[in-house]
């Protein structure tokens, strides 16, 4: 399959407006377990030394 025509974009999924002086700003993650509910998915950015859920 050739997927050359499509264009992948960081898309920024945060919640996030203002109204006068005030600011809201949500970001939703998820835990996704394997069938046994033995792991959990988790990833690791390069520059981080922590694992983050998912969202």
């Amino acid at each position: 399959m050739n997927n050359s025509h499509l264009s992948y974009e960081k898309i920024k999924m945060d919640l996030d407006y203002k109204i006068d002086n005030n600011r809201f700003n949500a970001r939703v993650s998820s835990i996704i377990y394997n069938k046994d509910k033995t792991k959990i998915l988790l990833f690791k950015m390069k520059d981080r030394d922590f694992y983050m859920l998912p969202g």
